[in-house]
């Protein structure tokens, strides 16, 4: 409850805030964390390299708030998707992945880019761990709290003024 009501006045005080720059971020330490919200346990090599933690990153139309982080990959986790007071999980979003805050916003703010981390050990044949990492990023529709689109080699684009996403010279996705 403690951590629901903070994060409540965190959300207030940045929607109150007369800054006007599209992210905001803000990073605690937080003990408070009950064990049932705590998602991320698939590597259990790095959960001790987990820490609460929350970040906030504050755009006009919407904020993502981050609740975990790992110090190892240096990767955050659990993101949800606060649209007006509503707090929200974000469908097709697998938890286990990770984002280094990568994240663009379409002009009208419908939509965002985020990376979308795959990171973690695998055994290979010898008993040996060896870090694997996959880069991927994700489309989501802010209004819908949804994943529409995976992509992998497309995440270097960038949005245009139709709110499409364009990698390399190739129109992505369209609203």
């Amino acid at each position: 409850m403690k951590k629901k009501l903070f994060i409540a006045f965190l959300l207030i005080g940045s929607l109150l805030s007369c800054e006007s720059k599209s992210e905001k971020q803000i990073i605690f330490k937080n003990d408070s964390v009950n064990e049932d919200e705590k998602t991320i346990n698939t590597f259990s090599e790095t959960v001790d390299s987990f820490t609460d933690s929350i970040k906030v990153i504050h755009y006009e139309e919407f904020q993502l708030v981050f609740t975990q982080f790992n110090k190892e990959f240096r990767l955050w986790y659990s993101p949800k998707l606060v649209v007006n007071t509503d707090t929200l999980l974000i469908e097709g979003l697998a938890n286990e992945n990770g984002s280094e805050l990568s994240i663009s916003k379409s002009p009208n703010g419908n939509f965002f880019v985020m990376d979308n981390i795959i990171k973690g050990y695998v055994e290979d044949g010898n008993g040996e761990k060896i870090l694997h990492e996959n880069f991927t990023c994700i489309i989501v529709n802010v209004k819908e709290a949804k994943v529409i689109q995976n992509l992998q080699s497309e995440c270097d684009g960038s949005w245009n003024n139709q709110n499409e996403w364009v990698s390399a010279d190739n129109i992505v996705f369209a609203e």
